[in-house]
Order: structure tokens, then C-alpha cells, then sequence
């Protein structure tokens, strides 16, 4: 498959997530272009952004959001804020963005009657054995302390799909969990 992660694979050996790179080839489509009947020269330029001030700034917030949908509640009804991002940022990235969100959010005040707020990171990916796959995390803040109000609170997987702890930027084998 042409262009995508198993190319990738192929042609460097390995296949990271949301990995930076840039690719040179000479090729020969087939039929399909999906496909290649012939790579006659490939050159491959990886890198990986590990400046804190780089990350920093990639790691984008979305606190304004929490403010934009706070002043679209009512005043006297209980209720609940999501906001939904793609997380296709690499994993350095996307642990600073859990991090940020965390901090600004967690003594958010609201005027309103604002009880949770939920934060869904979307990553969707090819990877060289699956067409399509789809990461969810969610993160859940209480205003209200009087417990969570969802059993999973996922915007996409149905609650009665098995889901697993922890983030998508932490493979489930490592089984650490944020």
C-alpha cells in the first residue's frame, strides 16, 4: 500500500505513530495506485521534536473552549461541558497536553450549573496491519463532588464496549495508566 504505515514500514524497518518524516523515491506505480510495482531509490528524513519550548507550544489548551461552552449553559439547569480534540500529536506532546488541560480546568468556576467537564482526545491511525484503528481517552473533571455521572463517557465507543485504563499515548502492554 502506497503511501501509508506499511510503506513506511518497508522502507525504514520500523513504524512509530504520528512519526515526523519526509520521503524522497523514485517510483514505478502499478495498475493501482495504491500499489507500486518498482522502488528504484528511497531516501527517508526522520526526526523527533524534543525542545521543551517546541512542546510546550504544540501542546495546545483548550480552556477557551471550557469558557466558550460555560456561557452557553443555562443558569438553572445541571449540566455537563465536552469537548472533543484530535490528539495527533506524538506522545511527548500529547502527555503535556493531558497535563495543561488538567491544571487549567481543575478550579475552573463556573456561574452556571456546571457539574462535570469531559475532555475526549480522538486519535485515529492506519498502522501497517490495520486499515483504520481509533483511540479514545477521557478525561473527566467533577465540579460537582458528588461522583462521576457516566459509566465510561466516551463520545464514540458505546458503553458497553470493553475499553481499557489509562491514556492513548501509553501502549495498553506497559500497563501504566494516567
Amino acid at each position: 500500500m502506497f503511501p501509508g504505515p506499511f510503506h513506511e514500514e518497508l522502507l525504514t524497518g520500523t513504524y512509530k505513530r504520528y512519526r515526523s518524516a519526509l520521503v524522497l523515491q523514485k517510483i514505478k506505480p502499478a495498475a493501482n495506485p495504491h500499489y507500486l510495482d518498482e522502488v528504484d531509490l528511497a531516501v527517508a528524513a526522520r526526526w523527533k521534536v524534543s525542545s521543551e519550548k517546541a512542546i510546550e507550544k504544540r501542546a495546545r489548551d483548550i480552556f477557551s473552549k471550557v469558557v466558550e461552552a460555560d456561557e452557553q449553559l443555562p443558569g438553572d439547569v445541571p449540566s455537563i461541558i465536552h469537548v472533543g480534540l484530535e490528539a495527533l500529536g506524538d506522545d511527548e506532546v500529547e502527555e503535556r497536553r493531558y497535563e495543561k488541560i488538567i491544571s487549567r480546568t481543575r478550579d475552573f468556576v463556573s456561574q452556571k450549573k456546571l457539574c462535570y467537564i469531559y475532555v475526549h482526545y480522538f486519535a485515529p491511525e492506519a498502522t501497517p496491519t490495520e486499515a483504520w484503528a481509533f483511540d479514545e481517552t477521557v478525561q473527566w473533571l467533577g465540579v460537582d463532588p458528588s461522583g462521576r455521572p457516566l459509566k465510561l463517557g466516551m463520545l464514540v465507543m458505546p458503553d458497553e464496549t470493553e475499553g481499557r485504563s489509562g491514556v492513548h499515548w501509553i501502549p495498553a502492554s506497559q500497563g501504566k495508566s494516567t
